[in-house]
């Protein structure tokens, strides 16, 4: 789930670039932002269950999904540093 403080009523410019990093993500999927503010931000449709190194690897970046031809499904890409440092 993504949680409200993580691109709304941001504080500091480190919880401002963080929530940059976040809607860098969500970007390529087209997810209206707005969606992520009010009852809807704790939806299911926003949750992923993650190993804690996967966890970790996607939170850097290291880490994304690409979309497909088909609707709603994507393929995961890694950096080529995580390709040498594999997260089992």
């Amino acid at each position: 789930m993504i949680p409200t403080s993580t691109c709304f009523k941001l504080s500091n410019e480190t919880k401002k670039d963080y929530a940059v990093s976040v809607l860098a993500v969500l970007a390529p999927f087209r997810y209206n932002v707005n969606n992520l503010d009010g009852p809807k931000i704790h939806s299911l449709f926003n949750v992923m269950t993650l190993k804690m190194a996967v966890h970790d690897s996607f939170d850097q970046l290291m880490l994304w999904f690409e979309a497909t031809q088909t609707l709603h499904r994507y393929v995961v890409l890694r950096s080529l540093e995580l390709s040498r440092n594999s997260c089992n």
